[in-house]
């Protein structure tokens, strides 16, 4: 993925604050966009790691949680597995490009 996001457009009206979040499909991947601060974003891709799931992750505080197994992935933890077992939650890298565009890539 590269794609450049318009923080002007309002589905991404979630992330002009701290704390915000916004859930878009971006070039056809259902992403999480989270604002960590004043000036930090993660992104992570809401499928699944686990290779036996096609349900969509939600996320819940710091916590985003694949619905197949319950298993719980830390987004400020670069979407580690909370019980360290498995993989990681796919990231997206996200590069502010101006003060309303942000890059998200792999």
């Amino acid at each position: 993925m590269n794609a450049i996001i318009d923080l002007s457009l309002p589905e991404f009206s979630g992330l002009l604050v701290p704390g915000g979040e916004s859930q878009n499909v971006i070039q056809g991947r259902n992403v999480f966009i989270f604002r960590t601060g004043t000036s930090g974003y993660r992104a992570f891709d809401q499928q699944c790691p686990e290779q036996n799931c096609n349900s969509l992750m939600t996320f819940n505080g710091v916590e985003i949680t694949c619905p197949c197994d319950n298993k719980k992935y830390n987004y400020l933890s670069g979407g580690a597995p909370i019980d360290g077992e498995g993989c990681n939650a796919l990231m997206y890298f996200v590069t502010p490009i101006s003060n309303n565009q942000l890059r998200i890539s792999r």
